[in-house]
């Protein structure tokens, strides 16, 4: 039975495996499919924790690897233990399996070395906010839970700002603090929906515990899910995760507004319209 823990560096995911494979085929090795449901492209396996394979292991390490390029992903795998590298030799797998000796080098397999942080695209967040305390206190999460190498920071203090920004350089999550103003929020949320290139921007509504109810409306007219503040670094990686996961599926799936509409939802009369 294997277990898994994965991280993410320089853009790339790195999924650790350790245990024992003997999964049955035809099943995905643990955390492969939630990776590639969250849009991962670019994966390394680190078998270093892996201390054996049978056949059974063998295949699921196969059909994982088909799959993950089914889905447009490049899969490399390191850190084989000389036992488990012997089975793949054996069944020469290690003929389309790509197999490296450490994980510095199965970076090379993306055309990268690892610390050269200019070499990957990096995803990208807007940061809109009146000041600039909410971009300085994510900054300090990300430098925290070393998540800030995955990530190109934009900041605007108004919508118009943020547009003019998007439109040259599109990111994929919008992170707004929900200070701004309703009556400025909406407009812009009617143009990004409306838009090829922006449309599938994921919305994170940043508010404190006084704000929800401001926040919720947000949501149901336009933004996408609500972060709390002050940022946690328990919760920001996971909710970034799940922000980016729902970009690349509204834009692979796009869905046009309904007619009447100036977000993905109705617009929900506010009692005081800030």
């Amino acid at each position: 039975m294997l277990e898994h823990m994965n991280r993410r560096e320089y853009g790339i995911e790195i999924l650790q495996l350790a245990g024992e494979a003997t999964d049955s085929p035809g099943q995905l090795l643990p955390g492969l499919a939630d990776l590639l449901r969250g849009g991962a492209t670019r994966i390394i396996l680190n078998l270093r924790g892996v201390t054996y394979v049978n056949s059974a292991g063998l295949s699921a390490f196969i059909d994982s690897y088909r799959t993950a390029v089914q889905r447009g992903a490049t899969v490399a795998l390191c850190a084989l233990q000389p036992q488990v590298l012997k089975v793949f030799k054996l069944a020469r797998v290690d003929v389309f399996l790509p197999i490296y000796s450490t994980e510095d080098q199965a970076y090379n397999h993306f055309g990268a070395a690892q610390g050269n942080e200019a070499a990957l695209p990096r995803e990208r967040i807007m940061v809109l906010e009146p000041g600039s305390d909410l971009h300085t206190e994510l900054v300090r999460v990300l430098d925290l839970t070393k998540e800030a190498i995955n990530y190109q920071l934009q900041h605007a203090h108004a919508p118009g700002d943020a547009m003019t920004s998007l439109r040259q350089q599109p990111a994929q999550v919008l992170l707004v603090d929900v200070r701004i103003p309703a009556r400025e929020l909406l407009p812009m949320f009617a143009v990004m929906r409306q838009s090829a290139s922006l449309g599938a921007i994921s919305v994170l509504v940043a508010a404190r515990e006084e704000d929800l109810e401001d926040a919720d409306w947000l949501i149901r007219n336009g933004a996408d899910d609500v972060i709390r503040r002050p940022l946690s670094h328990l919760e920001v990686p996971s909710r970034l995760r799940t922000a980016f996961a729902l970009h690349y599926a509204l834009r692979q799936i796009p869905a046009p507004p309904r007619p009447g509409t100036t977000s993905r939802n109705p617009v929900e009369p506010y009692p005081t319209l800030r």
